[in-house]
């Protein structure tokens, strides 16, 4: 028999090409599915942002040198306690000495005013405290070295200026010595403070004679800070002329401490 032709199959096409419609309308979305799939799973190479808790190399000096703090005592005219970074810290002035005034200790010719000028400007006080990268962190005692400024004024060159203390280089020059030196000229010039008040004294040093005089031993001295302030003030620890730092740690008369 002759074979009789088969009619197309209209339903079958029709439901490939509403396949294939669909197809071609859902090929965008798929993409894009797969591409944020892609995006997630593989980690990104971008550099991020710096951390704002991290300085940047261009950050000015001034910013990581100055640490805020609160005056709680003032120890004497040289010397104050301070609320550091949530604990309280014993701070040395850098650049001054301030006649003595502390109880128990030979108290210095001008120490008393010296003290009493130092609570004024400072007691209680919101200060900014400066590390300076000429000397050491910390003195031979484990006091804080460092600047104390206080609306834009450095602290103890107020105190220089004003004859409440003298200028005082431990060992390097410090930032600001030339300052705290002409500084230190002009109150002399003008005899203020202790320089009339002490003029037949040893102006700020508690000690009961010269340090360029005769040669005096450990045993001369009641407490250890009278010899100290005897030893610094004859030229130690460059010059050691009445022998009294044997090991020369820049530390007088250790047995008296």
């Amino acid at each position: 028999m002759p074979k009789v032709p088969r009619r197309p199959d209209t339903f079958a096409n029709s439901r490939s090409l509403l396949a294939a419609w669909w197809l071609l309308l859902l090929l965008p979305m798929l993409v894009a599915c797969s591409a944020s799939a892609t995006a997630t799973l593989i980690p990104s190479t971008a550099t991020p942002f710096p951390s704002t808790d991290t300085p940047s190399p261009t950050t000015p000096t001034r910013l990581k040198a100055f640490s805020s703090a609160e005056v709680t005592r003032v120890v004497d005219g040289d010397t104050i306690d301070a609320m550091v970074e949530g604990s309280v810290q014993r701070v040395r002035l850098i650049g001054i000495s301030a006649p003595e005034a502390v109880p128990g200790r030979p108290v210095g010719c001008y120490g008393p005013e010296a003290s009493a000028k130092a609570r004024e400007l400072l007691d209680g006080r919101t200060i900014d405290l400066q590390r300076d990268p000429t000397q050491d962190d910390k003195d031979i005692f484990g006091r804080l070295l460092r600047h104390v400024w206080m609306d834009g004024a450095n602290v103890a060159l107020t105190l220089i200026e004003e004859g409440y203390a003298e200028e005082h280089t431990y060992s390097d020059p410090y930032m600001g010595w030339e300052d705290f030196n002409e500084a230190e000229g002009r109150a002399k010039a003008e005899g203020l403070g202790l320089w009339s008040a002490c003029s037949d004294e040893v102006p700020g040093i508690s000690i009961p004679f010269d340090p360029l005089g005769s040669d005096r031993d450990c045993e001369d001295f009641d407490v250890w800070r009278e010899a100290q302030d005897f030893y610094e003030a004859a030229g130690g620890p460059g010059e050691d002329r009445h022998r009294l730092d044997s090991d020369r740690d820049g530390i007088a008369c250790e047995g008296l401490k």
